[in-house]
């Protein structure tokens, strides 16, 4: 039944990938194909089980439309109009109080234009009355679309919404109404927060009471900045978050009481789920509170009707469960997360049947393991790498344990005698304390972790197909003869994978990359050559204290691996070509600033950066194949207008040449004429300004491609005019606005492909699963030939003690 299981949640999973996308061909059908063999085998024992072939079918059809439903969304017609919303509050968005704004979840109507939508939203309102979760607020306001991802690796706004099922940010005016009267069942929830937070601030420091409240009422806002930061560099971020960890020191310690009242085992189990149910409820069922219930549930349930009971069909149950409920769950990184730590725990224990451990070594194993299955999610994600990691768990994880038990018997006490409460309590805030000064302490350790590039989805997968090879040999190790032929295609489909995804690429890696990205109203790019990396421009979007590229770097250069520039080529002295650059040289090795004439003013925080100055007629060599060369500013010229001192250069690698032209006008090309030389691809001037890109400026570099860097704006950018003048010539046009984030890649023979963020063909995307597919095909065979054996399958375990 496992295989049938497995089988069926990765046609699930398969379904909802290929809705994600929206991109099911041929890709997808090769990728489907070892499960649909896999299938076979057991079809060919049984032909009467051809129901079940229609049977995964079907969970790949649910998948696929399931996700396509949920993805859709009724407003994307009607962003950008004024409308009227009336609604329930469900959650209200903690921030400082010196902010202006506070946001809300509402579950509401809208009407726009005589056309009524029943979504959540979330609503940006001002900070000038009264609120709590259950009221019902009116107003009217305008749509606005959540930003989504236009760069690689960028994390998805509108995605992330879309998961919680918000489709859309409403900003709401001043006149808004407030019913003060809260729906009843949202009156039990604020009645038990508020309990929390009176018997926590009554008992506890401020800090440790906020830190406290963060944990159990799943809210880091409560928790101060510092704190939080220390602990996510250590690794433990997971002991803030209410997850399945939390959720199991809640059942065993409402078990311990339960069990000193001397009740039978099956009623204790029932009450502290019914205990657990209730806690999530009144915490409003966060993502993870809710992934830990249900699998403890199957768990108990299985346990509680006599069944045998196999953890890893608990877990697949679980898992599809909540992606049949919410399929772009799967995209969320707490739900990744949790699978791989349960699937980690299930390896354990599997570890612990087998091999005969320590009682402090066992805590030790587990830590290991579960950082080994949730190690590439979390680099992917957040970029850090915390050597502390494993030290800092088996410290932080007791004493959470030990302040969930004792927080857990006296907010119960308190009701009856709350002076023991408080008595309780006085441990508490002592561990609360120790965690805030171990966090600090830990971080004063002169290496504590460093930053690391995001792994591509081949390294990722490389990983995990070694990892469950080396897995499957260390919990088969008295069969590895018997099946030795299956070793060898195992071992084989790695060595391939690895020489043609890994290593291949790493030996000819020395191409040109050349990457425009996505900052909005601006320009910034990114040149990569062997190990020498450095931009033209690194500005973006500014819309009073708003800067774009606060959002942008330097997380963009720390998932790239970059940790060095070796220098910045700017432009010209406009805010939409250089706002980014002290914010890079805050976290970035910036060695030089380039430019073609200097103005520190407006560059301060660069300190002592080293500056250069380079002119028309300049060369730059940077390699025997890679050299710049300057056509201008000529040396000592300073116009008024900025715009015409922008640096004008080309880049040639080999017979490849692109060109830089920043935000020069007419009269600059005009003066430049003579210099120009034919150009693969230009830099269209001025994001595409009708005061720019001439006929004999296009017809004096021919180029190929042109790439216009811009986004929203109301200065009509760009130009008509212009955009008709280049496809006049032939010019094929790319813009960051229309295609996202810009990749050129040029190879030694001077060919280059242009990848576009919007319209990628996400080729490794599929890869992973055709070979994952196979991978899998091979591991049940193993199951089928081995029925009969102990060791593969998942036994019954009995270890957690009621």
């Amino acid at each position: 039944m496992g295989n049938l299981t497995l089988f069926a949640a990765l046609s699930l999973i398969m379904g909802i990938l290929s809705g994600y996308s929206q991109y099911l061909n041929v890709f997808m059908v090769i990728a489907l194909l070892p499960i649909l063999l896999a299938t076979g085998c057991h079809l060919i024992k049984n032909k009467n089980r051809c129901v079940f072939a229609l049977f995964l079918l079907s969970f790949f059809v649910f998948g696929y439309f399931a996700t396509l439903n949920d993805a859709a969304n009724p407003l994307e017609n009607h962003y950008g109009k004024e409308a009227s919303v009336s609604g329930i509050i469900k959650t209200i968005n903690r921030y400082d109080d010196s902010r202006e704004y506070m946001s809300v979840v509402i579950e509401s109507e809208i009407r726009i234009e005589d056309i009524g939508f029943n979504e959540n939203l979330l609503v940006y309102i001002k900070r000038n009355k009264d609120i709590s979760p259950g009221m019902s607020i009116t107003g009217i306001g305008q749509l606005s679309k959540p930003n989504r991802a236009t760069n690689f690796l960028e994390f998805d706004y509108r995605n992330y919404l879309n998961s919680q099922g918000i489709r859309a940010i409403f900003f709401m005016d001043e006149g808004f109404e407030v019913d003060q009267k809260i729906r009843f069942n949202y009156k039990i929830q604020n009645s038990f927060q508020q309990y929390i937070t009176s018997v926590l601030d009554n008992n506890l420091n401020i800090e440790e009471s906020n830190l406290l409240k963060g944990i159990l009422l799943g809210d880091r806002t409560y928790i101060d900045e510092e704190i939080l930061s220390n602990i996510r560099k250590l690794g433990v971020a997971h002991i803030l978050a209410i997850s399945g960890l939390h959720i199991g020191i809640i059942i065993l310690s409402l078990n311990s009481i339960l069990r000193a009242l001397r009740l039978k085992r099956s009623v204790r189990i029932a009450i502290s789920l019914l205990i657990s149910w209730v806690y999530g409820y009144l915490i409003g069922f966060p993502a993870s509170v809710s992934r830990a219930l249900i699998m403890t549930s199957v768990i108990s349930i299985g346990y509680l009707s006599h069944r045998r009971y196999n953890p890893l069909n608990s877990m697949i149950v679980t898992m599809m469960a909540m992606l049949i409920f919410k399929p772009l769950w799967l995209f969320d990184i707490g739900f990744q997360l949790s699978f791989a730590a349960v699937a980690s725990i299930i390896t354990y224990l599997k570890f612990v049947d087998i091999y005969s451990l320590h009682r402090f070594s066992t805590g030790l194993v587990l830590l290991i393991i579960i950082q080994l299955f949730t190690l590439p999610i979390s680099i992917y994600y957040f970029n850090y790498f915390p050597l502390l990691s494993l030290m800092a768990n088996m410290i932080f994880i007791p004493i959470v344990s030990y302040i969930l038990s004792i927080t857990i018997l006296a907010l119960g006490i308190n009701l009856i005698i709350p002076w023991i409460a408080s008595v309780l309590l006085l441990p508490v805030n002592f561990g609360l304390m120790l965690i805030v000064w171990l966090s600090e302490s830990l971080m004063m350790f002169p290496i504590n972790g460093f930053d690391v590039p995001s792994p591509t989805i081949s390294e990722i997968t490389l990983y995990y197909m070694l990892l469950c090879f080396v897995i499957f040999l260390a919990l088969n190790r008295n069969e590895k003869y018997r099946f030795k032929k299956l070793y060898l295609v195992m071992a084989s489909t790695v060595i391939i994978y690895i020489g043609i995804f890994l290593l291949i690429p790493t030996i000819f890696n020395n191409h040109l990359r050349i990457s425009f990205i996505d900052t909005g109203q601006g320009l910034s790019s990114l040149i990569q050559y062997k190990n020498i990396n450095f931009m033209v421009d690194a500005g973006g979007e500014i819309s009073g204290e708003y800067q774009k590229t606060d959002y942008i770097f330097p997380e963009y250069l720390i998932k790239r691996g970059i940790r060095k520039l070796d220098t910045i080529f700017l432009s010209h002295y406009h805010r939409d070509h250089y706002s980014g650059i002290n914010k890079i040289s805050e976290y970035i090795d910036l060695k030089s600033f380039t430019s073609g004439y200097h103005n520190d003013e407006l560059l301060s925080d660069l300190g002592q950066t080293k500056r250069y100055q380079i002119n028309a007629g300049d060369e730059l060599i940077i390699d025997e194949d890679l050299k710049l060369d300057v056509l201008w500013p000529r040396k000592g010229y300073i116009a008024e207008d900025e715009n015409q001192n922008s640096l004008v250069m080309m880049l040639r690698y080999r017979d490849f040449r692109i060109l830089f032209t920043g935000d020069i006008n007419q009269d600059v090309e005009g003066i430049i004429k003579d210099d120009l030389r034919h150009a693969d691809i230009v830099v269209v001037p001025h994001h595409g300004s009708n005061t720019s890109s001439g006929k004999e400026f296009i017809d004096g570099t021919s180029p190929k491609y042109g790439i216009i860097s811009y986004g929203d704006n109301n200065y009509g950018l760009p130009s008509e005019e212009v955009i008709k003048r280049y496809e006049e010539s032939d010019v094929n046009l790319l813009s960051t606005y229309e295609q996202g984030e810009i990749i050129i890649n040029v190879y030694r023979n001077s060919s280059y492909n242009i990848l576009v963020f919007h319209e990628k063909p996400d080729y490794n995307f599929f890869l992973f699963f055709i070979l994952s597919g196979f991978f899998v095909f091979f591991t049940c065979q193993v199951t089928v030939l081995k029925r009969s054996t102990a060791y593969y399958e998942i036994q019954e375990y009995h270890g957690i003690d009621w």
